[in-house]
């Protein structure tokens, strides 16, 4: 059995960067098909392959990597009997269809599977466009016990959990769920070996590698459908199973920083510090970064410190609103705003860059909940705070944002608009309280008030302290701050070019 697993090209507006990321999700499935089954499996990363190459796509779009033509190349040269394609946002759909499309047109007898969270929540959209099955949630069982019955020749799918399928005709089917895996240290470390890894060091400028050490979220914030993929029941892997990751990817790739992926990390405390105990004891020189961010109520002096002397950076915290009404029943995440206020400074004087996600335009915000978000973000700024980072609202397939605006009618896009809508970074929700100007009005507002921030003395004088408390060279600040004060004024400067040009 031969099986190829795609990472499509990447579609993305003609403005906007690209952030090359490896497929960790692909990784891992070939990791499970090869020592789980002995199955023969290759990775084609679209994107990883050839990064610097871009496409048009249409008017208003790009695509960056491989040509469909060259990755058909690529695929039909490994001569797969089955092919699963990635969809790991929902913005990337076109592009795994058209290559769907593609497949079926030129080699209709092998068998095609899609995955990734846009599979889990739109199953049977992925169906109607080509793919023979689609996977729900984790994909490492299922993918083995699918592949075992192609093989096999066996057509009764239906004891496969977490899978949708075309039976005979037209007929669209869905399995039973599949319960999550609840021991995550069995799994493999991903085959990253048949990565391009030293693309991905070359695209970053580091060698860097992104590691997940724990899987689901107990939390059931409004506009979040991790749940969706990896469900409610946090998972984590041993931190003795974490550091062999650890120590395997210096020696094996020579990393020098490692993006944990997690969406919850340090949600046990005790593990966290026992992976931070055992990084020192092993004497791993390795920086490491928390991009996705943390509850700040789960972080503390103690283990703060432990972090720092283990290798971490940076971290990010999100308290999403700084209106604590909005963070308790609109985001529903269950969080004191006070605690994140003492996160950033613990963080800060422990010496690690410390950086918060919001999020602007949810349903039931109003203008002025959307200002106290503003003015939360300039204090935690004047506390330690590096960077704040205003994102709006969007409506994902599979969220309760999402389902909410559509029933009270408030999308003011919905179907492919809504997704090329997202991968503009368009306002997309209008409600009684906000008209989508005024949403894309405070994020721009909120662009220029940290522009501004970054020439106050008060939040100078902290970033300086912080840097002499953790013994950085004064040198990596000002590179740091030049660079970040002149992209936020350009990004201002643009977004306020953009909307009067609109006017």
């Amino acid at each position: 059995m031969k099986v190829c697993l795609i990472n499509p090209p990447m579609l993305r507006p003609r403005r906007g960067d690209v952030d090359v990321c490896q497929p960790l999700g692909l990784a891992y499935l070939a990791a499970v098909l090869k020592e789980w089954s002995g199955y023969d499996v290759a990775i084609v990363d679209a994107l990883g392959l050839a990064w610097k190459r871009v496409n048009r796509w249409d008017e208003d779009r790009l695509y960056l990597g491989l040509s469909y033509g060259e990755l058909f190349k690529e695929i039909e040269k490994f001569r797969p009997d089955m092919v699963g394609i990635s969809i790991p946002f929902s913005t990337q759909s076109s592009s795994a269809y058209r290559l769907m499309r593609l497949l079926k047109d030129n080699l209709p007898d092998v068998v095609t599977v899609v995955g990734g969270p846009h599979a889990s929540v739109r199953p049977m959209e992925c169906l109607s466009h080509g793919a023979d099955f689609a996977v729900i949630g984790e994909g490492e069982q299922t993918i083995c016990e699918l592949a075992r019955k192609i093989e096999d020749g066996d057509e009764n799918f239906y004891d496969v959990k977490g899978i949708a399928f075309k039976r005979r005709g037209t007929e669209l089917e869905t399995t039973a769920t599949r319960p999550p895996i609840s021991d995550l240290s069995i799994l493999p470390f991903p085959a990253r070996y048949l990565l391009p890894m030293e693309n991905y060091f070359e695209a970053a400028k580091e060698r860097y590698a992104t590691m997940i050490t724990s899987r689901g979220c107990p939390y059931r914030c409004f506009f979040c459908s991790i749940h969706s993929t990896m469900g409610r029941l946090w998972r984590p892997r041993s931190p003795q199973n974490v550091v062999d990751e650890i120590e395997h990817l210096i020696e094996e790739y020579q990393i020098r920083k490692i993006y944990f992926e997690d969406d919850n990390i340090s949600l046990d405390r005790e593990r966290m510090a026992r992976i931070c105990d055992l990084i020192i004891k092993r004497g791993l020189n390795i920086r490491w970064d928390l991009r996705n961010g943390v509850r700040a109520d789960r972080l503390n002096e103690e283990l703060l410190s432990k972090m720092k002397n283990a290798g971490c950076k940076r971290l990010c915290v999100a308290p999403e609103s700084g209106d604590q009404q909005v963070v308790d029943k609109i985001v529903r995440k269950n969080l004191d705003l006070v605690d994140v206020e003492k996160a950033v400074r613990l963080s800060h004087k422990a010496g690690i860059i410390v950086d918060a996600f919001f999020v602007v335009g949810l349903v039931g915000e109003d203008k002025t909940t959307m200002r106290r978000s503003l003015d939360f973000a300039h204090k935690l700024r004047m506390e330690g705070l590096r960077h704040s980072f205003f994102f709006i609202a969007q409506p994902y397939y599979g969220t309760d944002l999402y389902a909410n605006a559509k029933e009270k009618g408030y999308l003011m896009k919905d179907g492919m608009n809504l997704e090329l809508g997202i991968l503009d970074g368009e306002a997309l929700i209008k409600t009684p309280q906000l008209a989508p100007e005024d949403v894309t009005s405070s994020r721009l507002e909120a662009l220029k008030e940290e522009a501004r921030d970054y020439l106050n003395p008060r939040y100078l004088f902290s970033q300086v302290h912080g840097l002499l408390h953790s013994k950085r060279e004064i040198v990596s600040l000002a590179s740091s701050f030049f660079s970040s004060y002149f992209q936020r004024k350009t990004l201002a400067e643009t977004a306020e070019d953009v909307r009067s040009q609109g006017s």
